[in-house]
């Protein structure tokens, strides 16, 4: 697991010590546990990279699991490091899904908070 995500959970679980040390007793004695609430940035729940499609102005279309589709303009990011080494559209169309969120070659990644909270949702316009 990326180093960015394994804090992330981390964080989580040191936050929910106690209802996963309850909700492991309730598993332990074979009864149902009760539902934690998933790790949240800011007011943004954080929602797992299920799909990433990059297009040629490297922007990149991302599909998350609860059903939603964004788009992340990369350019901005594109000038500074370690994301300047993915500015050849060769390396950039090279994105995938690892961890939920996108990642390329050479252990470049960015932070799935930042994918959804700097994206934009995707309008598909309805035709009669």
């Amino acid at each position: 697991m990326p180093p960015k995500q394994l804090k992330m959970v981390q964080a989580w679980i040191e936050i929910h010590k106690e209802e996963l040390a309850v909700d492991w007793q309730l598993a332990v004695n074979g009864d149902e546990p009760f539902r934690i609430a998933p790790l949240q940035s800011g007011n943004t729940m954080l929602c797992n990279v299920i799909s990433v499609s990059t297009t040629p102005d490297f922007q990149i279309d991302l599909q998350y699991e609860n059903g939603e589709r964004r788009r992340f303009d990369m350019r901005p990011l594109l000038q500074v490091k370690p994301w300047d080494r993915i500015a050849a559209p060769a390396l950039f169309l090279r994105a995938s899904v690892e961890y939920g969120t996108v990642v390329w070659p050479g252990d470049i990644d960015i932070a799935p908070e930042t994918l959804y909270e700097d994206s934009v949702p995707i309008v598909t316009a309805v035709r009669n």
